[in-house]
């Protein structure tokens, strides 16, 4: 992440701590695009993203739209175009509850179960073995470093404790 040019630091890798947002934005854009790719290349025609809905869904039978929202903690929109593009594709199927016609549960069809079942077979270890080689051995450092991270965020935003931060340094 160097300027090519010059042998420099990036603008980000200065900003450090203040680009981490655009840094693991950029890097999880990165590795979905590169896993969507080895799945294609892998005969397993759907993109990287959608995989962690679908896990959930196949994980809870009678999901709806909230507890996916809730098990995976993405936004909503994000859950909801995911799941038109998978219903779309003929990978879930949405039903009525019959006890609550107001809620909407979500099951994979068995293309979908079948599209899972491929990727996890072909896909998941290779992938996994790929980033735990790019990681190092501190492969579950980090991933317990990222999610120190979301519980912290999950406790207060970084709005929050940035406002805390500047009354802290405030003089008096």
């Amino acid at each position: 992440m160097r300027d090519r040019t010059t042998d420099t630091p990036s603008t980000l890798e200065r900003l450090d701590l203040l680009a981490l947002g655009t840094r693991l934005k950029r890097l999880g854009e990165r590795l979905q695009a590169d896993t969507t790719e080895f799945l294609r290349a892998s005969g397993v025609h759907i993109a990287a993203g959608s995989l962690p809905v679908m896990v959930s869904i196949s994980e809870r039978p009678g999901a709806t739209v909230s507890d996916i929202v809730d098990d995976l903690g993405i936004a909503q929109p994000g859950v909801t175009r995911t799941l038109g593009t998978l219903a779309d594709a003929g990978l879930v199927a949405f039903t009525r509850d019959p006890a609550d016609a107001r809620r909407r549960t979500i099951a994979l069809t068995d293309a979908g179960e079948q599209l899972l079942t491929r990727a996890q077979h072909v896909a998941w270890q290779p992938v996994a073995e790929a980033l735990r080689r790019m990681v190092g051995t501190e492969d579950r450092a980090l991933v317990t470093h990222l999610a120190h991270l979301e519980a912290a965020l999950d406790e207060r935003s970084l709005h929050v404790r940035a406002v805390e931060a500047r009354r802290q340094e405030a003089p008096r």
